[in-house]
């Protein structure tokens, strides 16, 4: 695994969605440099992606624990 995959499944998901939130509102509050501004729109493109892995990856785990769960039977509890 590459340096740079390994970087990414080390990073928990929170952080990275913290980052991405504290990058658009500054851009949005339009008092950076317009340089900077590119820079902070491409990490922002980074980060996305990086998130939107983590929910693509989570949203395949519950689907295939929901598979699972199908074959269950459902618990009879008294009343």
């Amino acid at each position: 695994m590459s340096a740079a995959k390994q970087k990414d499944k080390e990073e928990a998901f929170e952080p990275l969605l913290e980052r991405l939130e504290t990058l658009i509102e500054g851009m949005e509050a339009g008092d950076v440099p317009l340089d900077q501004l590119v820079n902070q729109y491409e990490e922002g493109t980074q980060l996305l992606k990086r998130c939107q892995a983590y929910l693509k990856d989570a949203q395949l785990k519950i689907s295939q624990l929901k598979a699972g769960s199908d074959s269950l039977e459902p618990l009879d509890f008294p009343n």
